[in-house]
């Protein structure tokens, strides 16, 4: 009896693994590693106020966000958007992905940097590396003033985790950008997003 709830336990074990070593992952409504046109499509159908803003077919990439803007933003995952990019691979899959995310009015983004990383950590676990500092002079306790340290780059918060999405590892990651702005990414690190430039014989 023993061991035939030991032999089931290990089989649940092994189902949750192999879900996780192969699940979707899903970026603005589709699986990534969509092609852009299902990216269009998919931006089009969740956020009806938005505009792509920038398709540059050479270098396969794809920028966007609200038709209001600035005065008005998107929306990812309950979050406010500033705008948000995609690149692609040569043979037009989606490798990467970047979302500008801004404090709500009368919030910081060392508020909203603390959100996504809870709202990250529920979703896929304990970030592998995960680093909150501020270098000199704003190390210093009660000096200066944590938004200077922003500004000026002297402000380390970010956060990384990696997610597989049919057995390719994708490495998603937080920090608080220059801009004030949270900056949530998903890259395919094992994933070609340009192709070599042709050098010609001498």
């Amino acid at each position: 009896m023993k061991r035939s709830f030991v032999i089931i336990i290990m089989f649940l074990l092994l189902c949750a693994d192999a879900r996780a070593q192969g699940g979707e992952l899903l970026f603005w409504g589709i699986p990534f590693g969509s092609s852009k046109a299902d990216l269009i499509t998919a931006i089009k159908a969740c956020s009806p106020n938005a505009i792509v803003v920038d398709e540059r077919l050479g270098g396969n990439t794809l920028t966007w966000r609200a038709k209001g803007f600035p005065d008005e933003h998107l929306h990812f995952e309950g979050f406010e958007v500033y705008s948000a990019a995609a690149e692609f691979a040569p043979d037009d899959e989606l490798t990467r992905a970047y979302v500008g995310l801004i404090p709500e009015s009368g919030k910081k983004a060392f508020e909203l940097y603390s959100s996504v990383k809870s709202y990250l950590t529920a979703r896929y676990g304990k970030p592998e590396s995960d680093y909150a500092f501020f270098k000199s002079p704003y190390h210093q306790e009660g000096g200066q003033n944590n938004v200077w340290a922003i500004i000026e780059g002297k402000c380390v918060f970010t956060a990384f985790w990696t997610v597989y999405h049919h057995k390719k590892p994708i490495t998603i990651s937080i920090d608080i950008t220059s801009d004030q702005q949270v900056e949530l990414s998903f890259v395919n690190e094992q994933a070609r997003t340009e192709t070599p430039v042709l050098q010609k014989e001498e």
